[in-house]
């Protein structure tokens, strides 16, 4: 609809419900002057894709799409992916409970602080494969609401989000996980140094290694002792463990934090 409007600088659509639209693929994609863009009254009640539907969006600061429903969207791939400039976008009232792909959906969106995506329903999700790839300034990533019972393939989901520090993955079901669709989950992320780990992780594979930032760093399953060192992710646990960089028994990088919170058991 709008594709490829490379100096279109702001478009209001306030007016716009969208209740029977149900495919807006590559509607905004490629917008390269969009800066702003009025979606507050979109629902999108009946929409089943949003693939590339803000791709390569480079110069959109913020998004509101609060209002969106989208209660039969199965496809979120590629949604905002290439938004360099975004700095806040609202997911919060998005209904995802039939959504089977959201590979790189927030792919290079390296100006996000923090997502709030509390509200995702992801028990359809096949496909997280470099969802927040280059998402530089994540400092946190709590993903615990998440669960992943038909996920396949997470391929590079955190990879190159450079100053992430934390990583809560505690409820991500791997029991589906397909060989080889494990790779480069902590590529670039040194700074990362508390990982609240998935559960029935049982590839055969060789693991990568957990990220160091210096070669002295050291990984402890936490309140474990002195023999609780580890290089890689545990494999073959049906729940849930805290893993700490350097300190064992506290946050070493989360100082808000005064208590480690309890992990499944």
């Amino acid at each position: 609809m709008f594709e490829e409007c490379s100096n279109l600088k702001a478009l209001d659509l306030s007016t716009f419900r969208g209740n029977e639209v149900r495919d807006i693929t590559y509607m905004f994609q490629k917008c390269s002057s969009l800066e702003t863009l009025d979606l507050s009254t979109f629902r999108g009640d009946y929409m089943s894709n949003m693939s590339h539907l803000f791709y390569l969006c480079d110069k959109l600061k913020t998004l509101d799409l609060s209002a969106f429903h989208g209660g039969h969207v199965m496809n979120m791939s590629y949604m905002l992916y290439g938004c360099k400039d975004l700095i806040s976008v609202d997911l919060s009232n998005f209904d995802t409970s039939y959504v089977q792909d959201m590979s790189y959906m927030l792919y290079d969106c390296n100006k996000l602080t923090s997502i709030d995506l509390s509200s995702f329903n992801t028990r359809q999700v096949a496909q997280m494969e470099g969802m927040f790839c280059n998402c530089h300034s994540l400092e946190t990533l709590d993903l615990a609401g998440f669960e992943t019972v038909g996920l396949i393939n997470m391929r590079s989901m955190s990879a190159g989000c450079s100053n992430l520090k934390e990583l809560d993955i505690r409820n991500f079901n791997l029991v589906r996980l397909r060989e080889n669709s494990f790779f480069y989950i902590f590529y670039k992320c040194d700074e990362l140094c508390v990982i609240h780990t998935p559960f029935n992780l049982r590839l055969n594979q060789d693991l990568e290694d957990l990220p160091k930032k210096e070669e002295s760093d050291q990984w402890y399953k936490s309140g474990m002792g002195d023999d609780a060192a580890v290089d890689k992710l545990p494999k073959n646990l049906d729940h849930s463990i805290l893993l700490i960089k350097n300190k064992r028994f506290e946050y070493p990088c989360i100082t808000a934090q005064q208590n480690i919170p309890a992990e499944r058991h």
